[in-house]
């Protein structure tokens, strides 16, 4: 009914006030929006072409317009993840409708329902050859909105949507997900970083694969993510950025997965580096980081142990005894009777 509606020159407000919930309404009936999807792009498609040509009588039916268009450009997002296969037959329409509204004078919440729609369609599952052949159309029109507006929030969008193109195509790799080297589902991660020692074993690769598969995205962002920071933090230049970086790789690599225990290890034995080489001030303010690190890394922490319990006895201070003292509480939390071994030391 609602799209029989919207198809209709019916009443504009009302056909805006559909738009509007449209999104949860295909977010809640995801089962069969197949079955709807081609009818809802060309409403789309039509409503983005009639918007250059129509004539509004006032303000109010011109504001109701808009909000139609937001309203299907947030259902186009909210859509493609369940059928990505129809959703590519019609880019060569869609695109570069959504590129023309992509100047500072639209409406900025038309813009940013846009750009949002742009970075689910650049991303698994809707990312496709297809939408990649459309790469330098939709780069030049962000490009050009984010040379000319001053809207913080949208300028986050449009990054973010460059971001998305920047990523490596790994769907143009010819490789079947049965093939992926996958973490087996039932693995014990605690116990599994018993027997992971990072001088032993190799260092990790990111790995591009990762974004064919939904359940390892959120690892892949933070191998990328820790990856960066740990350049950052290995810049001796960027010294005045150290405690920033610890910081943020602190939050990225607490409780790691098998993924980003490579990175996990890299971080932990540059950071002992930077400790054994830091004054009583600096290690005040360095030490409370290591330690909510090590609390929250169980098992991970484990190689650690030996050469931390060394930097305790070296550097031993009375200023500096309550954060050792807290040092030592963080392993006794993170590895429990693991500990035990240490404790005559």
């Amino acid at each position: 009914d609602y799209f029989f509606i919207l198809k209709q020159k019916s009443n504009i407000r009302q056909k805006a006030r559909i738009a509007s919930i449209l999104p949860d309404l295909i977010n809640a009936s995801s089962s069969t929006v197949p079955s709807y999807s081609e009818v809802f792009i060309d409403i789309l498609i039509k409503s983005f072409q009639e918007h250059h040509t129509a004539k509004f009588s006032n303000f109010i039916e011109e504001y109701a317009n808009t909000k139609i268009l937001i309203g299907l450009a947030d259902s186009l997002k909210t859509l493609a993840p369940y059928d990505p296969e129809t959703v590519c037959k019609y880019l060569d329409v869609i695109v570069p409708e959504f590129c023309e509204f992509l100047f500072p004078n639209e409406d900025r919440l038309l813009i940013s329902s846009i750009l949002k729609a742009f970075l689910v369609l650049l991303t698994p599952p809707c990312s496709s050859i297809e939408i990649r052949t459309k790469v330098p159309t939709i780069l030049s029109a962000c490009s050009n909105l984010l040379a000319n507006t001053r809207s913080r929030s949208i300028r986050k969008s449009i990054l973010r949507v460059i971001g998305a193109i920047g990523v490596i195509e790994v769907h143009q790799k010819n490789i079947s997900l049965g093939k992926f080297n996958r973490t087996p589902e039932n693995i014990d991660e605690n116990l599994a970083r018993q027997f992971y020692h990072p001088l032993r074993d190799t260092e990790g690769v990111i790995d591009d694969t990762m974004l064919l598969n939904p359940s390892q995205i959120g690892s892949y962002y933070i191998t990328v993510t820790a990856s960066s920071l740990l350049t950052v933090f290995k810049n001796m230049s960027l010294a005045d950025l150290r405690y920033d970086t610890i910081s943020a790789l602190v939050q990225v690599l607490s409780k790691p997965k098998s993924t980003a225990l490579s990175y996990f290890d890299t971080f932990v034995t540059y950071f002992l580096e930077i400790l054994e080489q830091s004054s009583i001030e600096e290690m005040k303010i360095y030490l409370p980081l290591y330690s909510k690190l090590v609390s929250k890394s169980g098992n991970s922490s484990f190689p650690f142990v030996e050469r931390s319990l060394r930097l305790i006895l070296d550097h031993f201070h009375p200023e500096l005894m309550i954060y050792f003292f807290n040092l030592i509480k963080a392993f006794l939390v993170a590895l429990g009777s693991g500990f035990s071994d240490f404790a005559s030391e």
